[in-house]
């Protein structure tokens, strides 16, 4: 099981990460929501936002990039890290997830759902569950992770 739960783990994974595809991400103009901010977070340290929006249709861009849907993405350039943003019910099926190949996955803070967890990390992807990749990857660029 890729199951990841070391700090100094999940460091490395946030600090690593180039290009990552956020699922959830909130329209530029609601600021105040963490599917907002913390992409343009992400954004400003460098990092290409690859976004996901769901439901689609809210925006036509994000932080200037277009929005693709999860099968498009399993289609494109593969991604260092898919970070989600829903509800543990409202995720999105595994397998789509596990069909994009990513080189981790990240539920942020407060999402956990642990057999979705485990069948991600089944197929080989490590999986971090409530954490914040923002605060992680501040983390590991203070200790030059």
């Amino acid at each position: 099981m890729a199951d990841v739960n070391d700090a100094v783990r999940t460091r490395q994974i946030a600090g690593a990460a180039r290009r990552v595809a956020v699922v959830g991400i909130r329209p530029d103009s609601l600021t105040d929501r963490a599917a907002t901010f913390v992409p343009a977070a992400l954004a400003a340290d460098g990092v290409a936002i690859v976004p996901v929006p769901m439901p689609p249709g809210e925006a036509t861009s994000y932080l200037g990039a277009a929005p693709v849907s999860l099968a498009d993405l399993a289609r494109g350039p593969r991604v260092d890290a898919v970070v989600i943003f829903k509800r543990p019910a409202d995720l999105p099926p595994a397998a789509s997830i596990i069909a994009c190949a990513p080189g981790a996955v990240w539920l942020q803070s407060g999402i956990r759902r642990p057999e979705w967890e485990a069948e991600v990390a089944a197929a080989g992807i490590p999986v971090v569950a409530d954490r914040c990749i923002k605060v992680d990857r501040a983390a590991a660029k203070a200790a030059r992770l």
